[in-house]
């Protein structure tokens, strides 16, 4: 006799298994439909069925589509094959894409809009490339001259004015201006006169407190062993050793933390830029 409590679990199994039937059949019928539909040598792209495949999120589907299919080859492919890769994510070959679809992908807006977005802060690695590739054509939307404008501020913020970024971002980019401006060799000289300076010239006030008062102590007990037991004394040693190397790295400290807090300024006004822009001007790709 089955009992109840192993019914359950032999029902949740057969579940499972029925949907993973369920979802082969379904690609299975994709797949012969594509056949079905298409000429056996080649055929024109579909643009209302890629826009399905786009809207529903139907990644195995688009990607067979655009790729596995006999589908004619020409701008309008390469063109489709981008608006993939920028809806999954791949920086690469999208601008691989881009590039071959030529005039005919920017003349998309809003591919360029999204684009622009994604390279403005999330892909970095082509981010130089991707702007580079848009300071070559002319004629383009005010929102993507705005997005040039935005990534050319971060690149060269000491000769950017605020005024010319939109009200939301200039707050983020004057912090990030500011630090720029700031030399590091002069932070970890003044970190060499007075410890813990260099930090306050960058604006880490609680950073210079925390360490002018411990190179302070540490100075302080110095001083005292050395003054009652002798520079040769092996306590003496260590203190100055101890005292020798928070003083080094204090100066090294203020001239890193210079860079360091650049770059984090400099990834949250990108952050906030991409995120500003989308809200302000929402547009779909498909």
């Amino acid at each position: 006799m089955i009992t109840a409590g192993s019914a359950f679990p032999t029902t949740s199994k057969s579940s499972t298994a029925l949907k993973t039937v369920i979802s082969h059949i379904s690609l299975i019928l994709f797949i012969v439909h594509c056949s079905i539909c298409i000429s056996p040598v080649v055929a024109q792209i579909n643009k209302n069925f890629i826009g399905h495949l786009g809207r529903n999120q139907l990644q195995t589907e688009h990607q067979y589509y655009l790729f596995q299919t006999p589908l004619v080859q020409n701008d309008t492919l390469n063109y489709y094959k981008a608006l993939y890769y920028l809806t999954y994510p791949n920086d690469s070959l999208f601008l691989t894409h881009v590039q071959t679809a030529g005039q005919l992908a920017f003349e998309d807006s809003c591919l360029l809009f999204t684009a622009s977005i994604n390279f403005l802060y999330n892909w970095k690695t082509k981010q130089e490339n991707w702007f580079r590739l848009l300071q070559e054509k002319k004629d383009l939307p005010k929102s993507i001259q705005l997005l040039q404008q935005t990534f050319k501020a971060a690149q060269d913020p000491l000769n950017t004015k605020p005024l010319a970024l939109p009200d939301n971002l200039r707050y983020d980019f004057s912090r990030y201006q500011k630090v720029c401006a700031k030399k590091p060799l002069l932070a970890a000289g003044l970190s060499a006169l007075v410890p813990g300076l260099g930090q306050l010239y960058i604006g880490k006030k609680k950073s210079f407190v925390f360490t002018f008062f411990s190179q302070l102590i540490v100075a302080a007990q110095s001083y005292e062993s050395v003054k009652h037991l002798g520079y040769k004394n092996a306590f003496s040693i260590i203190n100055l050793g101890v005292w020798s190397v928070f003083y080094l790295s204090t100066i090294y400290g203020s001239y890193a933390d210079t860079y360091k807090i650049r770059n984090e300024l400099k990834q949250q006004y990108l952050k906030h830029a991409s995120e500003y822009y989308p809200a302000a001007a929402p547009c779909t790709l498909y």
